[in-house]
């Protein structure tokens, strides 16, 4: 009796190492980028006014938090070169950071500079007021177009391996 449950017990470890992982790479061909996610997204246009003026942003969204307390947004726009050339890339940054405070009424909890390779970027985490909620943002800008990485969690989740998974994940492809 002992052998056989020695053996049912070496056999469910052994094929708990055999699970699917279920996160599957995402690309955007016309985005010029890919990352991985734990479904597919949703993908939506939608346009912005910016400092710059409209800006169209194409939004590549899956929300699992009805089920995972977690929601993965991935965006790409692209900055007329004249943006870019007045200092765009922390103004950008600001910008977007200053209107994510704004709108959620948060509290700034890290802003690093950052790179993606050669390009310029910023890692931020926002907590809600209310401390239910965090946002973590990773922004690129690779030449004239602005990429962001968003992981929206509960404070539950806050802390989830899955938040840095997607981050280091998220790739250029060349086009």
């Amino acid at each position: 009796m002992r052998i056989k449950l020695w053996m049912i017990g070496l056999l469910t470890f052994s094929l708990m190492g055999c699970q699917k992982d279920s996160w599957q790479k995402f690309s955007s061909e016309e985005g010029a980028f890919s990352i991985k996610l734990p479904g597919a997204p949703l993908e939506q246009v939608a346009t912005v006014d910016t400092d710059a003026g409209p800006v169209e942003f194409h939004l590549f969204i899956l929300d699992t938090f009805g089920r995972d307390g977690i929601a993965y947004t991935v965006a790409y726009s692209d900055y007329p070169d004249s943006v870019i050339q007045a200092g765009a890339p922390d103004s950008i940054f600001n910008e977007v950071r200053d209107r994510a405070l704004a709108k959620l009424q948060g509290e700034l909890t890290s802003d690093l500079e950052v790179t993606l390779g050669e390009h310029p970027g910023r890692e931020m985490r926002i907590q809600t007021t209310d401390g239910e909620f965090y946002i973590d943002f990773h922004l690129y800008m690779v030449g004239t177009r602005f990429y962001q990485v968003i992981v929206e969690t509960h404070r539950d989740k806050s802390a989830s391996p899955e938040i840095q998974k997607c981050f280091d994940s998220f790739k250029l492809i060349e086009t």
